[in-house]
């Protein structure tokens, strides 16, 4: 394991309550990849999977889109026990009849909610649960209710439909998991301008991910595909090569070609480093700015995704 200094070593723990962060580990425990520990946490003592070591180059260089934030006061305490694992099922069930009773409390006062996730942690210090909902909702009296009946504090969270996602699960377009159920903590801003830039097809189905927002994968190779971008006629340029002369109609950004459209010989294939520019494009796409403001203030979230809905807790 790579150690940030002479004293502490960094970890990457999976919770199985959905979400990762980077812990300390004590010297002299040593874990294999998937092993179950207990982590002390700054709302108490949760359980978690092993993950890897955290390197030292993500410390000194966070990265925006990092896949972990340090969170404060998070260590591994030790490996779980047995009576850690048999507490676990009991703090399931236990979760689980506390979602129902925060479910039937909503519809008797005609709130429609949608239940996600409910969880304990390890010494039911704290009890959380994450719905989705249309509306607004008061849920201060369910609170009170949860922390008489259950004798812990209690947490709910209203979030919204990426966070939604990032609980739920699912596939993604590229067949793997959701990035945001397996690694991202943090929403970063996203807009309309980044699949542009990228020359994606504006369909919905193309840029939206499974919570029919934009796709968080549109930022991560924005930079890219912008600065390479530049380097190329733009499309409606005039260019000529060779016997052709056409105007560009589609570019293949990262490997630096043209689709290029001849009177006398249809549409052609070709190197941008090939062509020279006869007449800069003049019709400038219609701007977008009001929409990307708008996908820019929708698409903004304001930290960590148990962190982005208002929770009511003692």
């Amino acid at each position: 394991m790579t150690k940030t200094n002479p004293m502490e070593t960094r970890v990457k723990i999976a919770f199985f309550s959905k979400g990762c962060a980077i812990c300390t580990i004590p010297d002299g425990l040593v874990l294999t990849r998937g092993d179950k520990c207990v982590v002390e946490m700054d709302y108490g003592l949760d359980v978690g999977a092993f993950m890897g070591e955290h390197t030292c180059a993500m410390d000194s260089a966070p990265h925006e889109n990092a896949p972990e934030t340090p969170v404060k006061h998070a260590r591994v305490l030790r490996t779980v026990k047995p009576e850690d694992l048999s507490k676990m099922e009991e703090n399931e069930t236990l979760a689980e009849k506390a979602l129902n009773v925060f479910v039937t409390f909503m519809q008797q006062a005609g709130t429609p909610v949608k239940p996600l996730m409910s969880h304990f942690t390890l010494n039911r210090e704290r009890l959380l649960i994450v719905f989705g909902s249309p509306e607004h909702v008061d849920f201060r009296k369910i609170v009170a209710k949860l922390q008489w009946d259950f004798h812990t504090r209690a947490e709910i969270r209203h979030v919204g439909v990426r966070d939604e996602a990032a609980v739920v699960g699912g596939i993604g377009s590229c067949g793997r998991a959701l990035c945001c159920a397996t690694w991202i903590r943090h929403f970063r801003t996203i807009n309309v301008r980044m699949a542009k830039a990228q020359e994606i097809s504006m369909n919905p189905t193309a840029i939206n991910g499974c919570c029919g927002r934009l796709k968080c994968c549109l930022r991560y190779e924005y930079d890219v595909y912008a600065e390479a971008g530049r380097e190329l006629p733009a499309i409606g340029t005039i260019v000529e090569w060779d016997e052709y002369e056409g105007v560009v109609v589609s570019r293949d950004i990262l490997r630096g070609e043209l689709f290029v459209r001849t009177r006398e010989h249809g549409m052609r294939h070709v190197a941008a480093n090939k062509t020279r520019i006869m007449t800069p494009a003049t019709i400038q796409p219609p701007s977008d700015e009001k929409s990307d403001e708008k996908e820019e203030i929708n698409e903004h979230s304001s930290g960590e995704w148990t962190e982005s809905g208002p929770a009511r807790q003692a």
